[in-house]
């Protein structure tokens, strides 16, 4: 053999040693990218970026059934579909409305950090139209009565062991973390689908991407998950939780919670209540006192928050709000440090003009809806609620009514300052 035809062998099997490593290492790179991470949360398989819109490929929760699971990973899934479409639909947003911000950093599936927004407030005072207006805004996701499985209760650190503590705000956490497979989350997505189809449905943005993708797949967490997790923007409202709760959630720093508490003369909420059939028998809707023994807990409650988390913690008087809708927005969506966009002025401009459809519907005069327990209760029945609600009112700034000529001739409503 000559010298170079010995050189010629060695070069060949040089390169056929090089081709069985690379051969290796690429295997070895393939079965790395597909590995789940081990975590103490859900996590999310690495994203890319495109400018400042963040890639999703597919979620890995803790928990995933192998049939959820082979469905969500088949390239014709609808899942697919609508996550593509709705990461879309979110970046073409954000790049509208907030360029200077970097999706990546705020969308959880590529690990950012949302603005969260925590409603605090208790039934029939408003939540639903100030929920509305705050999930018109672009890019936002809104979790609708977290605690709506619980019933016609509310839910007070007095009354609850230090275990239920801990499962309640578990599961708040749980869902903020867009996790549906939580214990809890995975009975408030049972209880939703058996009992409360309209759970999710307020949720207006997923219900209508659900319905026109995968309507049989609306309660499934495998498809809540990624979809939540596209999302800078979010927002949580509960009607059961009592202000004081909010404390260790706000002290979350992974949370990065704002709140937000939402009071009304407690007149004008049982007066609204009287229309809903779920609510009369239930002490914790129907009694007086158990409301306003609330409205005096949560006062103190918020004056500690706001002690504690200054220029986290907003408080807004549902009567203030209707005075001044659009003013009113745009100081709440600017306390998020969000904007006034056109979808949020069209709602306004459709929704408190006039009164129109069901006790719940949001469509109503703004300038009226809060009062009219004035003109629903007789003065008998007046009396009886501020007999139990003399210091709530006290409190809040609401006007304690001695006679019915005062009520005729005086507005309910007296300044307020909320320090």
């Amino acid at each position: 053999m000559t010298v170079t035809t010995k050189v010629q062998v060695v070069v060949l099997l040089g390169v056929f040693v090089l081709l069985q490593l690379f051969s290796v290492d690429k295997l070895t790179m393939t079965t790395y990218l597909k590995a789940p991470t081990l975590a103490p949360k859900p996590q999310y398989e690495e994203t890319s970026t495109t400018g400042s819109a963040a890639h999703v490929t597919t979620s890995q929760p803790k928990k995933v059934s192998k049939s959820s699971k082979n469905d969500a990973t088949t390239d014709n899934n609808p899942f697919k579909k609508v996550l593509r479409r709705v990461r879309t639909m979110v970046s073409q947003q954000m790049t509208t409305h907030y360029p200077h911000l970097q999706l990546a950093d705020l969308a959880p599936a590529s690990g950012g950090r949302p603005r969260r927004g925590l409603i605090v407030t208790t039934w029939r005072s408003g939540s639903t139209f100030i929920s509305d207006i705050l999930q018109k805004h672009p890019a936002t996701f809104y979790n609708y009565e977290p605690l709506l499985y619980m019933g016609i209760t509310q839910v007070r650190p007095e009354e609850v062991s230090v275990a239920e503590r801990e499962a309640v705000l578990d599961h708040l956490r749980a869902l903020m973390h867009c996790d549906y497979h939580f214990n809890i989350s995975k009975k408030y997505l049972s209880n939703a689908k058996r009992s409360h189809a309209d759970q999710l449905m307020q949720n207006q943005l997923y219900w209508k991407y659900c319905q026109s993708n995968s309507p049989h797949k609306c309660y499934d967490p495998n498809l809540l998950e990624p979809f939540c997790s596209l999302f800078p923007f979010q927002i949580m409202k509960t009607v059961r939780l009592r202000a004081a709760f909010a404390q260790d959630l706000m002290a979350s720093d992974d949370l990065n919670l704002q709140m937000v508490l939402l009071v009304r003369d407690p007149r004008g909420t049982l007066q609204s209540r009287t229309h809903r059939k779920w609510c009369p028998g239930k002490p914790d809707c129907d009694d007086p006192k158990r409301l306003c023994d609330d409205l005096e807990k949560d006062f103190h409650s918020a004056v500690q928050l706001s002690q504690e988390f200054p220029g986290r913690v907003r408080i807004i008087r549902y009567e203030d709000f209707c005075a001044d809708v659009y003013g009113q927005s745009k100081e709440l969506l600017g306390y998020f440090r969000f904007h006034i966009t056109d979808s949020v002025t069209e709602f306004l401009n459709t929704h408190t003009k006039k009164n129109h459809g069901p006790a719940w519907s949001t469509f109503r005069d703004t300038k009226t809806a809060p009062y009219h327990w004035k003109s629903d209760f007789n003065f008998t029945r007046i009396m009886t609620i501020q007999k139990d609600c003399a210091k709530a009112l006290e409190l809040w700034g609401y006007r304690y009514y001695h006679d019915e000529k005062e009520l005729n001739s005086e507005h309910s409503v007296l300044p307020f300052k909320f320090s």
